[in-house]
């Protein structure tokens, strides 16, 4: 996916934000932030395209110097001299699900910017705008249906400033929805459909896709916050209404567009892992699967991986280093 093109000196550097078909490279940093700090993950490739995780690391963003300055970032990831993806939080863009357009590839920003003019609480002339398109069985959605991603290009430029100063070569921005949808080809084969739930103790997100593409997204913030809680009856009714939604959801990717069902959830919960999960069985019809980076790709450190598969922050950093991975991810 690309946001568009950035009108400053750091065009060159983030000419194309997000792109789905990228060329294969040696590999990629990837820069996530968190509650506890931001997490650096190293994702590179060998000679047939297989991803290997060459490095997790978690910079703590307390005391006197914040990792998240570009320096300290930059100094943790000196290790491989790849280019970096940094992925957006949540209050920094907004993605809307939207019938696809009958315009050229190349127009698709500028039709979004018009189409979007009502949608996001940001100026829409000074926007980064673009999409991915999924390609879906339904006679309204005969261009596909596409999840258009806006971000503020101020917002952009506070964030990969720092990190470019400090010498740290910027590929591309990317949002959470797609740092699951590249988990997700990963973990799933192209013509299934399967859904990605990561919780920690701020933020939820639930993606449903299929090959390269997103047909629905859900932020589930309140139930996140919620299920991390340590009252008991609060979080089993909780699990309740999140299987609801889970349930909702599905339904209407089938309903909305032909689409099968998710017969598989791939989760990540940072606490009560097992509840959540056992709760999430008893409810919905899909299987319920935590995720395991040890099917993911082919770990040079194995606890910084495992450790990896149980942090939200982490397993987003991870699955934005694997663009670019060929048969996996840019196809």
């Amino acid at each position: 996916m690309s946001i568009g093109t950035l009108a400053s000196p750091l065009t060159s550097a983030v000419a194309r934000i997000g792109r789905v078909f990228a060329r294969p490279r040696a590999g990629h940093w990837a820069l996530a932030a968190g509650a506890r700090g931001m997490v650096a993950a190293h994702v590179g490739f060998d000679a047939l395209g297989e991803p290997h995780l060459d490095a997790v690391e978690f910079l703590d963003a307390r005391g006197d110097r914040p990792a998240r300055r570009g320096a300290d970032v930059a100094a943790a990831m000196r290790a491989f001299s790849s280019p970096c993806v940094v992925v957006l939080s949540p209050a920094d863009y907004r993605s809307v699900f939207l019938p696809g357009l009958p315009v050229p590839a190349q127009e698709r920003s500028d039709a979004l910017r018009w189409r979007l003019r009502d949608e996001i609480d940001f100026p829409v002339q000074d926007a980064v705008i673009d999409c991915v398109v999924a390609p879906v069985s339904h006679q309204m959605h005969e261009h596909g249906l596409w999840m258009a991603v806006a971000a503020p290009s101020s917002k952009v430029h506070e964030l990969i400033g720092p990190l470019s100063e400090a010498g740290i070569e910027i590929a591309a921005v990317d949002v959470p929805e797609l740092a699951q949808r590249n988990l997700c080809m990963r973990l799933t084969a192209p013509e299934r459909t399967a859904a990605m739930l990561t919780m920690d103790a701020q933020h939820g997100l639930l993606t449903v896709c299929r090959g390269d593409g997103v047909l629905a997204s859900r932020q589930l913030d309140p139930i996140a916050v919620t299920l991390s809680g340590d009252d008991d009856e609060r979080r089993a009714a909780m699990i309740e209404r999140l299987a609801l939604e889970i349930q909702r959801t599905f339904d209407n990717v089938e309903r909305q567009y032909g689409a099968a069902p998710p017969d598989r959830v791939h989760l990540l919960v940072e606490r009560h892992a097992d509840q959540v999960a056992e709760g999430l069985r008893n409810s919905i019809a899909a299987a319920v699967e935590p995720i395991s980076f040890d099917s993911l790709c082919a770990e040079r450190d194995l606890n910084s991986a495992r450790r990896a598969a149980l942090d939200r922050t982490a397993a987003l950093a991870v699955g934005a280093a694997l663009r670019g991975s060929g048969e996996g991810v840019a196809r």
